[in-house]
């Protein structure tokens, strides 16, 4: 409740009191793009202007704007550090993964050549690697239900081969690079198979009672639920095909 003081002032005393009151409003409306919403003292100040009784005229409504103002301001600043934290666990994240898988393949490459002791510890590195990774994918919050990931892989596996891999595949064409043709179409291939899995297990996710194996087929990623005579994809026999 307002004091009503300045009614029962003088003509001028009043009519200066009121201008007063005005400048302040102007003032804290200049200021609050600058010094008012930033500090926890600019908040615990304005929060005594209206536990205080005032005079008439007081710019009650501006203070508390410049209040909802500060405290919008420091939701925004706790966003801001949100997001920093979260793109720094994907950028990890990302990091991780790749160097899970370019372990891998420098183990596969130390095996080959006869290397043992280096191709165990490329292998130990990358589970490491894989460690991290799905932790930082964790604290990210980006695992869900299995719905919404077998959602996300669907979105995922269908963004590759129909946006993703083709310009790939029409560039090393052009470039008359053909493994990299292979490599690409191969994955393309595959990752359609792979929409097509994801969305069926979405599907009968209620009614997933019985057992189901996959069949991964080790040059070109293809996913099979039997056992086929060759890979539809890269013709590889059947029995090379390893079961999940």
């Amino acid at each position: 409740m307002y004091v009503k003081f300045a009614a029962t002032l003088p003509g001028k005393l009043a009519v200066a009191i009121e201008k007063s009151n005005h400048i302040m409003a102007e003032e804290l409306l200049r200021e609050s793009g600058f010094l008012l919403p930033q500090t926890e003292n600019s908040k615990q100040f304005l929060l005594s202007l209206l536990e205080k009784d005032q005079l008439q005229g007081f710019p009650r409504e501006t203070v508390e704007m410049l209040l909802g103002k500060y405290e919008k301001s420091q939701e925004e600043k706790l966003m801001s550090e949100k997001t920093t934290t979260y793109d720094n666990l994907m950028t990890a994240f990302t990091g991780e993964s790749e160097a899970n898988r370019k372990y891998t393949a420098y183990a596969e490459k130390a095996e080959k050549d006869g290397f043992t002791n280096a191709a165990k510890l490329f292998r130990a590195a990358a589970d490491a690697e894989t460690i991290h990774a799905i932790s930082h994918f964790k604290v990210a919050g980006k695992v869900g239900t299995t719905a919404e990931n077998l959602k996300d892989g669907v979105e995922g596996e269908t963004y590759e081969y129909t946006s993703m891999y083709p310009p790939f595949v029409e560039q090393a064409e052009a470039e008359g690079n053909s493994q990299a043709v292979r490599s690409f179409t191969y994955a393309l291939k595959a990752e359609e198979v792979h929409a097509g899995l994801y969305q069926e297990a979405l599907d009968n996710l209620d009614s997933d009672a019985e057992e189901i194996f996959y069949y991964l087929c080790p040059v070109c990623g293809n996913i099979e639920k039997f056992v086929p005579d060759k890979c539809k994809i890269c013709g590889v026999p059947g029995d090379k095909f390893i079961k999940y």
